[in-house]
């Protein structure tokens, strides 16, 4: 079977070689008037909502509130709505916003969010997962991570945002002495997909219920010999951003990889990877995206349109050290009105 494992991988090489991202610029911003998002709004994840034909976007923010048991911070999440993905209102309402006195899960920090838009309701609800830290005094390494937290919004027949649930318990608990993040998902028929980061490796997991994760795998390790000539492929896998229905297989997954010296980020890359079942995955042999530095494409997520086409929304630093979300795309010209996006609820094929 060798041979059809290399006939794959070189399908998925010159597929991802073609897919040619050019940078739009900044499309949203932190925001003076919503408290929560004055200083930064980073970690995008789009999902697209089809009752109230508009993209959704969750993002992370460090908040100006600080706390003696949150040395990195306090880190909240909240939502953002486009109708043509390019201008974005930012919802005054937060998503998940930490409590750092409770000695919770994510008493410091809810970043690297996850969102999946569902027509759950009368006007549609948005599940949302993300990286949850506790306090930064615990004792052990890595003990502040503590796995990937949930919630679900409720939006408004206007499309905004309601109310929002969450849940108490995580969806999945980190290993000891393990940290991770860049949490994603999708759902195909009655089952959910995620992936996550544990660092420096990408691993999967699905589930029938919204609210807890098993069926652990390794999706990619950089370290694996199938990678030894690939020149993106660096120290890590980070950010593994899920296609819904993409071509030639039923999955599609934007992954990056790093270059750290001595724990900074030097250079990085973003490559292609599909899979028909969600277990083996078929890696491009070549990158469509590369930077050097520590302040871009720091977190990413793609979203697929109906032609074929790709929307990347990815964080940035500003000259300020704060952050901002950018926009690449595979078609600059898009539009909604004849491209409509895809969604992260996947169809099965026929």
């Amino acid at each position: 079977m060798a041979w059809l494992s290399l006939a794959l991988v070189l399908l998925v090489g010159n597929e991802a070689s073609a897919q040619t991202f050019t940078d739009m610029g900044q499309v949203l911003g932190p925001d003076g008037t919503v408290s929560f998002a004055s200083l930064s709004v980073g970690s995008p994840s789009i999902t697209w909502d089809s009752k109230h034909d508009q993209l959704i976007m969750i993002f992370e923010s460090r908040t100006p509130m600080t706390h003696a048991n949150c040395a990195k911070g306090v880190w909240a999440l909240g939502m953002a709505t486009s109708t043509d993905g390019l201008s974005w209102t930012i919802e005054p309402t937060r998503v998940v916003m930490p409590r750092p006195a409770s000695g919770n899960g994510f008493a410091c920090v809810a970043a690297h969010p996850a969102a999946i838009y569902t027509n759950a309701g009368a006007n549609g609800k948005v599940q949302v997962y993300w990286k949850a830290e506790s306090n930064t005094n615990c004792v052990g390494n890595y003990c502040e991570y503590t796995g990937i937290g949930r919630a679900v919004i409720t939006l408004k027949a206007s499309g905004g945002l309601k109310s929002v649930s969450i849940q108490a318990g995580a969806v999945l608990a980190f290993p000891n002495n393990r940290y991770g993040g860049f949490p994603r998902a999708v759902k195909l028929d009655s089952k959910f997909y995620l992936t996550t980061q544990l660092y420096p490796n990408v691993y999967s997991f699905d589930s029938t219920v919204p609210s807890s994760f098993g069926n652990s795998a390794l999706a990619f390790d950089p370290t694996d010999a199938a990678y030894s000539s690939y020149t993106w492929v660096t120290d890590e896998f980070m950010a593994p951003s899920i296609v819904c229905n993409d071509s030639p297989m039923e999955f599609g997954l934007f992954l990056g990889s790093r270059d750290l010296e001595y724990g900074a980020v030097a250079s990085g890359a973003i490559g292609k990877a599909i899979s028909s079942d969600f277990a083996t995955w078929y890696l491009g042999s070549t990158s469509s995206v590369s930077w050097t530095g520590d302040d871009t494409f720091r977190s990413f997520d793609v979203i697929r349109l109906d032609t074929n086409e790709y929307l990347m929304y990815y964080s940035k630093k500003d000259g300020s050290g704060n952050s901002t979300i950018h926009l690449a795309a595979t078609d600059t010209g898009f539009d909604f009105a004849t491209d409509t996006p895809v969604g992260k609820i996947c169809t099965s094929s026929p």
